[in-house]
C-alpha cells in the first residue's frame, strides 16, 4: 500500500458514485470537483470525452464489419459445400441414368460409381425404369 491512511474500501464507494468518506478520497472529490469547475479542464474533459466517444463508435462499426464479413465468408463457404453437394448429387443421378439407357446393370452402375445399389434402384425408378 503507497498511502498509510488510505481507505480503500471508501474510495472504491467513491467511484461507485457514493458520498466521499475518509481524508484521501475526500481530497480526491475536491480535486474532481476543481477539475470539473475549472473552465480549461472542463473543455479538455469533454474534448476527450468527445474522441472516446469517437473511438468507441469506429471501434463497434470495426466490430461490425469484421463479423459481418466472417459471417459472409462462412455463409459463403457453407452455400459454396452445399451447393456442391447439390451438384454433385444431380451429376451422380445424371450418370446412372445415362448407364441406364446404355444398359448397364443395376449392379455394374452400383459398382463403377460405388455407391450403394438400393440407390441406383432408386434413381431407376425415378427414372422410370421398372426394377
Amino acid at each position: 500500500m503507497f498511502f498509510p491512511c488510505f481507505d480503500e474500501t471508501a474510495f472504491l464507494r467513491y467511484v461507485d458514485g457514493k458520498a466521499a468518506e475518509g481524508a484521501l478520497t475526500k481530497e480526491i472529490n475536491e480535486e474532481v470537483i476543481r477539475i470539473k469547475e475549472h473552465k480549461e479542464m472542463r473543455r479538455e474533459y469533454m474534448t476527450l470525452l468527445m474522441e472516446l466517444q469517437k473511438y468507441k463508435i469506429e471501434g463497434m462499426q470495426e466490430g461490425i464489419e469484421i463479423g459481418m464479413k466472417q459471417g459472409m465468408e462462412q455463409w459463403r463457404e457453407q452455400w459454396i459445400e452445399k451447393g456442391m453437394e447439390q451438384w454433385m448429387e444431380e451429376k451422380g443421378r445424371t450418370v446412372i441414368v445415362n448407364l441406364l439407357k446404355l444398359n448397364m446393370s443395376i449392379e455394374g452402375i452400383a459398382a463403377v460409381i460405388e455407391c450403394p445399389i438400393p440407390y441406383v434402384k432408386e434413381i431407376a425408378r425415378e427414372a422410370g425404369y421398372s426394377v
